[in-house]
């Protein structure tokens, strides 16, 4: 019996496979950079980063000098506990190097900041495209769903400014990919998962518990129950201990302590009334995060008289008026549909890899729905946290395809194209509003 060659082999075989296989993830990475760097550099030359909440709500002012100096608002809070701790050390190191080789001058770690949040976009783009590949996409579908993912309005919004939000995705996909690997091999890690955990936490509090429940499936679906509950505390503990001994060492290094009142001020501050009502505009706001509506101007928050932009952008209660964009959203909706028709069918008939993966991308909606109902100020500030989820949702459709079906991969490419042509209309109308401001 003849007997394929691993990935790794240098028959020419193997070789070729593997080109096969990673070409795909090169053209995505390039493409995503690129895109999200020249986002970024729009936006940046606008004045958007100068102020709070323009985007959606978001802070790339006081995000951008945490990444650059190591300081800034809530970058070591309660909330997101290491935030500059992680970013700002590597992009002081990496300054310092360009400075002392005379390729760099004063200002270059702000430079450097800005790219933060394009090159996790694209890792989290690649990352996604190795994930669906190990769940046994066929890899045509797989660069498809990746691009999908790559050109989603969220990715295209929170992969070009600084702030933490990309970061939390990634963390959060980095944590699919290991549960899906976990599973594959039948085994759980100590070390991957407790680093893996400390990271989640470390950028967003609140995202360790969808870090609990994928470790809580891998584990059941992994190791007997005694041994399963034993793994997942000392994981858990291991993963908090880590976090502290970066937090605390470089808290003290760089003098910035945790405010726990003001963090007590800020939760309150953002509690939302009524959140039984809010709950059904999750479901419009998650198409959204793939095919951009209209943003309406609202009011700024922060009455600030030396702010540039008197207005904040917001997808609340967001239209879609363009036919084009009603074809985009309505192309995202039947697929996510499709997605969790397939993924019920696909646990029913396969293995415990399809039921964990199910549970905890249905876990991670449902999260964020609840969570957010009650707490925050706009659901699609927040999507980074379930759109990843969303996608492995999509790679259900091509799993439980019959193996030479062209559906799924016509359907994903269609998806793609209507949202990537609607986002760059949505991405031109933002920078209108903010052209039309300064003139």
């Amino acid at each position: 019996m003849k007997v394929a060659a691993p990935l790794w082999s240098d028959t020419p075989t193997a070789k070729s496979r593997l080109l096969r296989l990673w070409l795909p993830a090169l053209l995505l990475a390039a493409l995503g950079l690129s895109g999200y760097l020249l986002a970024g550099a729009a936006f940046d030359a606008l004045g958007v980063f100068q102020q709070y909440n323009v985007l959606f709500d978001a802070d790339p002012n006081t995000r951008l000098i945490c990444f650059a100096t190591g300081w800034g608002g809530e970058g070591r809070s309660l909330a997101h506990p290491n935030l500059c701790n992680l970013v700002n050390p590597p992009i002081r190191v990496l300054a310092l190097a360009l400075q002392t080789a005379g390729l760099a001058g004063p200002g270059v770690e702000r430079q450097l900041a800005l790219v933060v949040a394009p090159f996790f976009a694209t890792a989290s783009v690649v990352l996604l495209y190795a994930t669906l590949l190990l769940l046994g996409c066929r890899t045509a579908f797989a660069f498809t769903l990746a691009l999908l993912y790559e050109v989603s309005f969220s990715q295209l919004i929170f992969g070009s400014i600084p702030d933490h939000f990309i970061l939390g995705g990634f963390s959060l996909g980095l944590t699919m990919w290991l549960l899906i690997y976990s599973i594959d091999k039948r085994r759980l890690d100590l070390i991957p998962w407790a680093l893996t955990g400390a990271l989640v936490a470390s950028i967003t509090i609140t995202n360790f518990l969808l870090f609990l429940l994928a470790l809580a499936a891998a584990c059941a679906a992994v190791l007997q129950r005694s041994q399963a509950l034993l793994k997942g505390l000392l994981v858990t503990a291991l993963a908090l201990t880590t976090l502290l001994a970066v937090k605390l060492p470089l808290d003290a290094w760089y003098g910035d302590k945790t405010d726990f009142d003001q963090a007590q001020v800020l939760a309150e501050r953002y509690l939302r009334d009524a959140p039984l009502q809010r709950l059904p505009s999750f479901l419009p706001i998650a198409v959204a995060s793939f095919a951009a509506p209209d943003s309406n101007r609202i009011p700024q928050r922060l009455n600030d008289e030396k702010a540039r932009y008197d207005f904040q952008l917001t997808l609340e209660e967001g239209r879609y008026s363009s036919p084009l964009a009603i074809a985009a959203a309505t192309a995202v909706a039947a697929l996510l549909l499709a997605g969790l028709c397939c993924g019920y069918r696909c646990a029913r008939q396969g293995g415990r890899r399809e039921w964990a993966l199910l549970v905890v991308v249905l876990g991670t909606f449902a999260f964020n729905a609840v969570l957010h109902a009650g707490w925050g100020s706009e659901y699609f500030l927040y999507s980074q946290h379930w759109l990843l989820a969303g996608c492995l949702l999509l790679a259900f459709i091509d799993r439980s395809a019959p193996a030479h079906s062209p559906l799924p991969l016509l359907a994903c490419a269609t998806t793609a194209g209507l949202v990537l042509t609607a986002n760059l209309f949505a991405m031109a109308s933002l920078l209108r509003h903010f052209q039309t401001t300064m003139s």
